[in-house]
């Protein structure tokens, strides 16, 4: 699903976009005609065990969403955004603001997961959340990156870590 900067987008509109994510609306009750963001998101899955999911919105509730995010590594950029979310006990860095309210810097993070977890989502009503997340499967990196040479050790260690975590600021 690709949306324009000017779109509002409906539950529908996610639900259908979330291309089997198994997504549940916690608060506030919503209609799936009602209004959830505006701006332009996407999730896609480019093939098996590969995918990219990319937001520049703005929220329209405080909402609660709930999903079960698969194992793999996980490669977030967030540019801007205050938003809580959480992969099982372990809290996703995102820039938020300073004691000024300005925005505050990227952030960067790459986690694996040996298992499923819940993915918690707490947005607030007229915050903008801008990321690209680029999720991929331990399959995929087996077929399709070189893994077999012994320098991607230092990765194939990391994946065998559930909730392994790295955090840094990007570059420009």
């Amino acid at each position: 699903m690709h949306s324009s900067a000017g779109t509002y987008l409906t539950k529908a509109d996610l639900s259908r976009a979330g291309g089997g994510r198994n997504t549940t609306w916690v608060a506030p009750a919503l209609q799936r005609s009602d209004q959830i963001l505006r701006g332009r998101i996407g999730f896609i899955d480019i093939e098996e065990g590969l995918s990219v999911h990319y937001s520049n919105a703005v929220d329209l509730h405080d909402l609660h969403t709930e999903a079960e995010a698969p194992p793999g590594i996980t490669i977030s950029v967030f540019l801007e955004g205050d938003v809580e979310a959480w992969i099982g006990p372990m809290r996703i860095p995102v820039p938020g603001r300073d004691a000024d309210g300005c925005p505050g810097a990227p952030v960067a993070t790459i986690y694996a997961m040996t298992q499923p977890e819940k993915f918690l989502r707490q947005a607030r009503r007229g915050c903008r959340l801008r990321k690209v997340s680029i999720g991929i499967s331990a399959g995929w990196l087996e077929q399709n990156s070189g893994f077999a040479a012994s320098d991607a050790d230092p990765v194939r260690h990391f994946m065998r870590e559930h909730l392994a975590r790295r955090v840094w600021t990007p570059g420009a």
